[in-house]
């Protein structure tokens, strides 16, 4: 019996001994186990936009303190669509931005006018976009050249996470999805200037953006997106700059911009009571995507009607809603993109 036990402390030394040694630093065993990759993932970002006074606000913001989008793509809105694709050439080329221009979709679904008149100037930049243009090279071969939705979302579809961010009306969205229905599965998050809960701009509840075109919001609202929306409600509230606070800013960089706020001030004194400021919507859902934290987000389950009025319903798509914004976070964030 003593002879077993001392075998078996003996092997149970060999093989504590063994096991010791697997794991010393100067082992030549070598082992056939292929080496652990690391997962990489793409995102990017895409700008739907529809330049505009308030459109040319949130491009300062991406290019001047956010970082630029990966794709900025056009839409009929504020102006016609030859306009705001002009446009949006024309702020890239101002701001030096690099992003990846395409044009997207030109009218309503139910082709009807979409048009806001004079409020943006008569060309949508404060009535300086020829002169813009001409300082600053933008052709017409140039915007010819701009990609199309095709190209849009072939790219989209080779990324692991795309965020967008629409501010006119959703026309491109809807028919991205619509045509491409792949990409739906490759964005994650959708941030949307448009509608109103109980604040309105136009005829039947609604406002402008989701006036334009009301079948594209029922599409995009319906959808599997995972949607995020900045209403009149805050926008109206949140989105304003007062004359004092523009008449403060340095602009010697950008002189320009002095233009654009000035236009969307006039306009605003022009044709809504007791205005005292400009109201750049569309800077709301870019912050938001910059700094999450600055923002109250409550969830409706909401369904849109032909014409683009929103509203809670039992059987409704669970929509993010937005409804504050820390005070003078967009103030701020101008002048700082403005140094």
């Amino acid at each position: 019996m003593k002879k077993n036990v001392l075998f078996f402390i003996a092997s149970l030394s060999v093989a504590l001994s063994s096991c010791g040694n697997k794991g010393a630093s100067n082992s030549t065993e070598t082992t056939n186990e292929a080496p652990v990759e690391a997962v990489q993932t793409t995102s990017a970002t895409v700008f739907d936009c529809d330049p505009g006074t308030d459109d040319a606000c949130a491009f300062l913001l991406f290019a001047k303190t956010i970082g630029e989008p990966d794709y900025m793509i056009s839409t009929f809105g504020n102006m016609p669509f030859k306009y705001t694709t002009r446009n949006m050439n024309i702020m890239a080329k101002f701001l030096g931005m690099n992003s990846i221009l395409c044009q997207g979709i030109g009218e309503p679904s139910d082709h009807h006018e979409v048009t806001c008149g004079d409020f943006h100037g008569t060309d949508g930049l404060a009535g300086i976009a020829d002169e813009m243009a001409a300082k600053y090279g933008v052709t017409d071969s140039m915007v010819a050249s701009n990609k199309d939705l095709a190209y849009l979302a072939s790219e989209i579809n080779q990324k692991d996470s795309v965020t967008y961010i629409a501010v006119g009306p959703l026309s491109t969205l809807a028919n991205l999805i619509t045509k491409y229905p792949e990409t739906l599965s490759h964005i994650k998050n959708v941030y949307i200037m448009g509608g109103g809960i109980t604040h309105f701009n136009k005829e039947g509840q609604t406002e402008y953006n989701f006036a334009g075109d009301g079948p594209a919001v029922q599409t995009v609202l319906s959808s599997s997106l995972d949607i995020t929306i900045f209403p009149l409600d805050i926008t109206e509230v949140y989105a304003g700059i007062a004359k004092t606070e523009i008449d403060s800013m340095d602009f010697s960089k950008y002189p320009e911009m002095k233009n654009i706020l000035l236009q969307n001030y006039a306009s605003n004194v022009k044709y809504t009571k007791d205005a005292t400021g400009c109201v750049i919507h569309d800077c709301l859902p870019v912050l938001y995507y910059y700094d999450k934290s600055k923002f109250t987000v409550k969830d409706y389950k909401l369904v849109a009607n032909s014409i683009g009025h929103i509203e809670e319903a039992a059987d409704g798509k669970l929509i993010h809603v937005a409804m504050e914004m820390e005070k003078d976070f967009l103030v701020n964030s101008i002048k700082e993109s403005l140094k």
